[in-house]
């Protein structure tokens, strides 16, 4: 869940960097709502405080470790 959490913090603030407006979350409607620059940063910190949370009460094991992480990457 961390690793998600991780990735997704990236790509929103990746595209918010791009757009002024990106929706935070997916809509099965395809109606998803746009948040502004600061709603989504906000939410990717959300994100980040999350996934810090999940490590902490749950470590990666080490074969998470060795078979997904590049060796230079550090959560």
């Amino acid at each position: 869940m961390a690793y998600g959490d991780l990735i997704k913090a990236i790509c929103l603030v990746a595209l918010i960097e791009m757009f002024e407006e990106w929706p935070i979350d997916n809509a099965s409607d395809g109606a998803a709502p746009f948040s502004d620059k600061a709603t989504v940063l906000a939410k990717c910190v959300t994100f980040l405080k999350g996934a810090k949370d999940a490590l902490e009460t749950d470590p990666m094991s080490d074969d998470f470790e060795t078979s997904m992480q590049r060796s230079s990457f550090s959560l």
